[in-house]
């Protein structure tokens, strides 16, 4: 049964980002839905929209991958390092997110 939710959830994610990449549902990108109009013409709405996919991709892959680890018994040291590597890549998306999205002002 766990594994049912797992993949479920995991399914959803990715739906989501298929949803956003295709700018069908923008209101659900954090920040973004609460900016004003002015604001929004700062942000490039493309690169925030292929960020914010690729980092839903990669949370449903690594839940995948973390679910499999624990059924699997692997060592917690593993289940550590995918850990941290979720982390990381959230980290890293959010400075690229707030670098790469932001219109240069002229």
């Amino acid at each position: 049964m766990k594994e049912v939710v797992t993949i479920f959830i995991a399914v959803i994610f990715i739906m989501i980002g298929v949803l956003i990449l295709m700018g069908r549902i923008d209101g659900l990108i954090a920040g973004y839905n609460t900016m004003d109009n002015e604001e929004r013409k700062q942000v490039n709405v493309g690169r925030l929209r292929k960020i914010v996919a690729i980092m839903l991709f990669a949370v449903s892959i690594l839940m995948a991958v973390l679910y499999y680890m624990t059924e699997l018994h692997c060592s917690k040291t593993a289940q550590m390092v995918a850990v941290g590597i979720f982390l990381l890549l959230l980290v890293i998306g959010c400075v690229v997110a707030n670098k790469w999205c932001i219109k240069k002002k002229v």
